[in-house]
């Protein structure tokens, strides 16, 4: 478009002295000015096809003889010529420059956009890190091709997934999960994590699973009941709700010989197996899974010591993140995606019948 300009500029000083008639000069220009814009990608704009319209009128009115064959007075008089000249190379360019404008505001709005995108994306993703027993199934434990597994973790990632954040599973030392809590290293305990109890320790979300704690003894030990334990040795979790348990049935407790509290339920069992003790209080998920991988040798007394329930546990105030948690832990209870989830651990002890969001 500034090359027709120039020619226009260029073609009207150039006859300042002789008349130039409608064939000579308007048609070339005119014909060039038609190709322009009917190939130019500018003209697509409204705005750009009135440019152009205004243009012809220009050239038509500048290089037109009126039909008395006087020629026009700005063709008579040299300054006028010129200054026509370069106010048609100026409404070109300007034309040019709105254009340009135009694109430039588009691309300013994109750009404007895209930083804000970038902006929201760019602050730090949340991260969920869980803190969890690894010697815990079916809720928590370590798989045999040495990765962490369990119902608890599976959730929490599925969970992050959905959210778009960051996952990471932290083992620890569940005496010590208190720690590891307020130090920052985890930001949440969900592991068969029990709510009963603990509620004004943590700050909690819904509760999702119904538990119990019960005695898991060899099957022929001839043991049926809690009274036929008493003067017997029971291994329970330390700082777990089974020794909560323990210790709220006072009479119960001192019926026994001993309690012994331990690391983790895997020594426990070992234990049981052994004769070390006589009973392991557990968790009932934790009971069925050690029923189901060793065939016939533990049964689960009938009488359970006490019924709780599990939730997730965050730091207490922490109600950003439980909330947010919270949200979404009952959006997979409601859209199957907890169940889904669950069968996966009902053969290593998983009772669906507890899942109590599932089965309110």
């Amino acid at each position: 478009m500034i090359l027709v300009a120039l020619i226009v500029a260029h073609t009207a000083a150039k006859n300042k002295r002789k008349a130039v008639n409608r064939r000579s000069l308007f048609g070339p220009i005119g014909r060039k000015l038609w190709k322009v814009q009917q190939t130019h990608a500018l003209y697509r704009s409204i705005f750009v096809k009135r440019v152009y319209l205004l243009l012809y009128i220009i050239v038509l009115s500048c290089y037109h003889t009126k039909s008395s064959g006087r020629e026009p007075y700005f063709r008579r008089n040299k300054k006028m010529k010129k200054l026509w000249a370069l106010a048609l190379a100026a409404v070109m360019v300007l034309s040019l420059a709105a254009c340009g404008s135009k694109s430039d505001t588009a691309d300013d709005a994109q750009g404007s956009d895209e930083q804000t995108a970038q902006d929201t994306s760019g602050g730090e993703t949340q991260k969920l890190i869980v803190g969890f027993d690894a010697e815990f199934p079916p809720f928590g434990f370590i798989a045999a091709d040495g990765s962490y597994d369990g119902f608890d973790l599976a959730m929490a990632k599925e969970m992050c997934v959905r959210l778009g954040w960051e996952y990471e599973a932290v083992a620890i030392d569940w005496n010590s999960k208190d720690a590891e809590l307020s130090s920052g290293t985890i930001n949440c305990i969900w592991n068969g994590f029990t709510y009963t109890g603990r509620e004004n320790d943590y700050t909690f979300s819904d509760p999702y699973v119904d538990n119990s704690i019960v005695m898991v003894v060899k099957a022929d030990s001839g043991i049926t009941s809690l009274a036929d334990l008493a003067g017997k040795s029971v291994m329970a979790q330390a700082a777990s709700s089974a020794v909560d348990a323990i210790n709220e049935n006072e009479d119960f407790k001192s019926s026994l010989k001993e309690v012994v509290e331990l690391g983790d339920y895997n020594m426990g069992f070992m234990d049981l197996a052994q004769g070390t003790v006589d009973a392991v209080a557990a968790d009932l998920g934790v009971a069925q899974y050690q029923i189901a991988n060793n065939d016939g040798d533990y049964v689960i007394l009938d009488e359970p010591l006490s019924s709780e329930q599990y939730a997730i546990g965050f730091l207490k105030g922490n109600t950003e993140l439980r909330d947010a948690v919270n949200a979404e832990l009952l959006k997979m209870a409601e859209d199957g995606t907890m169940l889904e989830i669950a069968q996966n651990y009902v053969d290593q002890g998983l009772v669906l019948d507890s899942l109590c969001l599932i089965n309110k």
